[in-house]
């Protein structure tokens, strides 16, 4: 895929300048901390720590911190607008590969990049690599499911705003009027998956990106993304990836 224009920097706000805004380009943001309130659409979205959002051109939306953010904000414009090679996402998308997206962006801020400067080959080829990644991703039969169940999708979207705090089932079934084990068939049928066993995937999702992005202690993440002490965290990190929380950082870290 070939690009005209590419534009990759890493904003920190407390606050949006613009709380209504539309792009000319094609917009990414991806969310490295903090959390913000999005409006595509009509849809309200909660974009966390982890999550990708894809705005179309020209499109109108509606944004809000909820607390202060560092993202990774991306624009660019195809060499052939109305003709991509797939159908890009639009909206909300928490990425399941984030060791794979963590690497492409580092990548991309790696490379030098002047406002109006034609896009490197390098660079064109990273960028089609992310957006790849997050079109087949996507196209997943679980996204699809997922969408399916209402309840179940504002589990999900209550495991990725509190992931961090103590949660147990019959709290969670109680929270949605709901039975622990009818709560259990549900999520399952739902995702493939019980509902503490996708909660323990987001804190791992999360842990990779505190892993690779900052130089806290693996003590001090294990607390942070909602695990009862490291012994646990790094047992389940381990399970969940194949590797300790040491070794992930020092494959991960350039």
């Amino acid at each position: 895929m070939e690009f005209d224009a590419i534009h990759h920097l890493v904003i920190e706000r407390e606050d949006f300048y613009y709380k209504h805004l539309a792009h000319e380009d094609w917009t990414i943001y991806h969310v490295r901390s903090g959390s913000f309130r999005c409006t595509l659409n009509g849809r309200e979205d909660v974009i966390a720590e982890g999550d990708v959002y894809i705005i179309p051109p020209s499109a109108p939306f509606e944004r809000s911190t909820i607390s202060p953010i560092r993202v990774d904000f991306i624009r660019f414009l195809p060499h052939v607008p109305q003709k991509m090679l797939f159908e890009l996402p639009i909206g909300k998308h928490t990425p399941s590969d984030t060791a794979r997206l963590q690497g492409t962006l580092r990548l991309m801020r790696s490379l030098p990049q002047e406002v109006g400067d034609p896009p490197s080959p390098t660079l064109q080829h990273l960028l089609t690599d992310l957006l790849l990644q997050l079109y087949l991703e996507r196209s997943a039969p679980t996204q699809e499911k997922e969408a399916a169940d209402p309840i179940v999708s504002r589990i999900l979207q209550f495991f990725e705003e509190n992931y961090s705090k103590r949660i147990t089932m019959r709290e969670l079934a109680a929270r949605y009027a709901l039975s622990p084990s009818g709560l259990i068939f549900k999520f399952k049928k739902a995702t493939g998956l019980q509902p503490m066993r996708h909660l323990i995937a987001v804190r791992i999702k999360h842990a990779k990106a505190l892993l690779t992005d900052t130089p806290l202690h693996i003590s001090q993440i294990a607390t942070a993304v909602g695990f009862e002490n490291c012994y646990y965290f790094s047992n389940a990190f381990k399970k969940e990836t194949g590797l300790s929380p040491s070794d992930y950082r020092k494959k991960n870290t350039i």
